[in-house]
Order: structure tokens, then C-alpha cells, then sequence
């Protein structure tokens, strides 16, 4: 059940429209901060068609100097590579990315603890 779960989030997350902020609203629910680094917040998340449906997204504001946006973007890529070849049941899982122009949303399975 919880692998059915999991393929139908990973899905749902895949099949939304590149303009991401709106996508990332649409779909989910924001809920309480889970944590802040240098250039991303996290944030607990649920479906409000399923409430049961927890998960973590990572929002990483881009619209920041060039420099910074490229070092971040590649950093990002490289962990969002990581996570989604990884299938691991102490890992998190990668269910999805929402990107526009100056926003991404990394979205991940939420593990309580």
C-alpha cells in the first residue's frame, strides 16, 4: 500500500504545468517550516484532497544574483540526481520538481521525526 502510495504522488507531482509557484499552490498545501538554509526553506506539505498525503517541499527562491542562481541551480541538480536514482527505505524520496523562471520546488516523501 505504501508503495502505491508513493507511485501515485510521484506521478501526480510529474504530470503538472512548468509555471510551478502556481502548480506547487494548486497541489499542495503548505503547512509549517521545517527548516531554512542559505538559499531554500522547507516545508511540511499535504493534499488537501488527501490529507493523509504528508510530504516535504523544498522551496529555493531563484531569483537571486547570477552568480549565486548558477552555483544553486547546479547544486540542486546534483542532489535532485542523488534522489531520484536512490530507492532506499532510510532515504527520503524524490517525487517531483515544479520550476519557473524564478522559483523551484523540489518535492520529497516526509518522514515524521
Amino acid at each position: 500500500e505504501v508503495n502505491s502510495a508513493r507511485s501515485r504522488m510521484r506521478s501526480s507531482v510529474n504530470d503538472m504545468s512548468p509555471d510551478a509557484h502556481n502548480s506547487a499552490r494548486r497541489r499542495w498545501k503548505l503547512g509549517a517550516l521545517l527548516g531554512r538554509g542559505s538559499f531554500a526553506s522547507v516545508y511540511r506539505a499535504h493534499d488537501p484532497n488527501e490529507p493523509d498525503n504528508e510530504v516535504a517541499i523544498k522551496h529555493i527562491s531563484v531569483s537571486i544574483d547570477a552568480a549565486e542562481r548558477a552555483k544553486a541551480l547546479k547544486q540542486l541538480q546534483k542532489e535532485i540526481e542523488l534522489l531520484r536514482d536512490c530507492d532506499h527505505p532510510h532515504i527520503v524520496r524524490y517525487l517531483g520538481t515544479h520550476r519557473s523562471a524564478r522559483e523551484l520546488y523540489i518535492v520529497m516523501e516526509y518522514v515524521r521525526g
